[in-house]
């Protein structure tokens, strides 16, 4: 369901736009994606510890995201 790291997500994004840059544009959509329980998944790297870092997983509905606010 979520296939995608933040790294997938970015090199999927160089690909598709040719105008594409990691700037402040960039982080406010990823911000915003970040929020969105549908988007987003977030992993426990220690699943056994109550604080600890957690890794982010992206869906599809991720890149659909970023294709609307870059194709537009």
């Amino acid at each position: 369901m979520y296939p995608y790291t933040y790294a997938d997500i970015c090199a999927e994004c160089k690909e598709r736009y040719p105008d594409f840059k990691r700037n402040k544009r960039f982080n406010t959509i990823m911000r915003s994606i970040n929020q969105d329980p549908e988007c987003t998944y977030e992993r426990k790297l220690d699943p056994r510890g109550k604080g600890g870092v957690g890794k982010r997983f992206y869906g599809p509905q991720a890149l659909a995201k970023l294709d609307a606010q870059y194709r537009a």
